[in-house]
Formats: structure tokens, sequence, C-alpha cells
């Protein structure tokens, strides 16, 4: 009995070792499974992760191509405005340079007005005529 007995019992210990090795072998496959799809979203990380950093490097460009033409319109810009500041200042001396001569040429004209004003005419006349005879009458002594 012992014989059967022993046979019977490692029948059974190789029925419990199949069942194990079964369940483990589920395991594994299980295992090999949830590792691929693992894998297939690892690699579609990786993927996404590199697409970022293109589309990060690709921003810093950007960055730098926009950065340096703000620098060249705000170099542009201060150039105009001291273009601007000459053209005013070269304005403003020709304004004082013709206001100068608006105020000679107002003097001259006060100037002349009191020298040919209507009431002193018949004065001026007077002594034009006065100053030809005194120039025939010295031109008479002279001729003799």
């Amino acid at each position: 009995m012992t014989l059967s007995h022993d046979k019977r019992v490692l029948e059974e210990e190789i029925q419990e070792i199949q069942a194990i090795h079964d369940s483990l072998q589920k395991e594994l496959e299980t295992l090999r499974t949830e590792s691929d799809q693992l894998e297939g979203i690892h690699k579609e990380k990786e993927e996404l992760c590199q697409k970022l950093q293109y589309l990060c490097e690709e921003s810093e460009q950007d960055f730098a191509r926009q950065l340096k033409h703000n620098k060249s319109a705000e170099d542009l810009s201060e150039q105009y405005n001291c273009e601007i500041q000459a053209i005013k200042l070269k304005h403003r001396k020709l304004r004082m340079k013709f206001e100068n001569h608006l105020y000679q040429l107002i003097e001259q004209q006060k100037n002349l007005y009191s020298v040919f004003m209507p009431d002193r005419i018949p004065a001026e006349i007077e002594s034009a005529e006065n100053t030809k005879s005194q120039l025939l009458t010295a031109g008479k002594y002279q001729s003799t």
C-alpha cells in the first residue's frame, strides 16, 4: 500500500506542480503582454518627448529671431528719432533766422516810413530845393 499511496501522493504533487506551472505560465504571459504594452507606451512617450524638444527648440529660435527683429526695429526707431530731432533743430534755426530777418525788415520799414512820411514830404522838397539852389549858386561862383 505504500507504493500505490506514494504513487498517488506523487501524482497529486505533480498535479499541484502542474497547476502551479500553468498558473505561473499564465502570469508570465500576462506580464509579457503588460511588458509589451508598457514598451509601446514608453516608445510613444519618447516620440512625444522628441517632438516636444523639437518644438521647444523651434520656439527658442523663433524667440531669438523676434528678439533680433525687435532690437533692429528699436535701433531704427532710435535713428529716426535722432533724425527728427536734427530736422527740428534745423527748422528752429531757420525759423529764428527768418524771425531776425523779418525783424530787420520791419525796422527798415519803420525807418523808411519815418523818412518818407506824407507830412514830411513838403519839408523834404523844400530842403532839396534849398540844397539845389545852393549848389547852383556855388556852381556860378566857381565858373566865374
